[in-house]
């Protein structure tokens, strides 16, 4: 019994360090789940985020049917607008012209310069060949 007393005396610290960390592991220990739970948890996890991907995908496919819509409308807006815009000008380079050939009729060369100006052709004057053999 001695000899034990002296072994623990000489190597205390051994004995406590160990009884300490048996103490604390079963003190402090946290509880382990199973490998099953812990793969059915991943899985739930897994399953809810494919449901909100899934549900974001939606989202944006509605989002973008609407703007095509949109898209559709403002572009069937804007070509009927266009076309208004069109024949209106039409009618006014009509009555301009009608105004021109009324004015100067009578003066081809004027007509033709004036006629130029309202309607963005060229004149193209033809070449004059003043020398004629005959």
């Amino acid at each position: 019994m001695k000899k034990i007393f002296l072994n623990i005396k000489k190597y205390w610290f051994y004995f406590t360090s160990f009884a300490v960390f048996v103490l604390g592991f079963l003190f402090f220990r946290k509880k382990t789940s199973s490998l099953v739970d812990q793969i059915s948890e991943i899985n739930e996890r897994h399953s809810k985020e494919i449901e909100r991907i899934n549900e974001i995908r939606l989202k944006e496919r509605e989002l973008l049917k609407k703007n095509e819509e949109i898209l559709r409308k403002t572009l069937a807006e804007i070509t009927v607008k266009y076309e208004e815009a069109q024949r209106e000008l039409t009618k006014k380079k009509k009555e301009e012209i009608e105004k021109i050939v009324k004015e100067y009729g009578s003066d081809p060369d004027e007509l033709a310069i004036q006629l130029s100006n309202v309607t963005g052709f060229k004149i193209v004057y033809p070449e004059r060949n003043f020398n004629h053999e005959e």
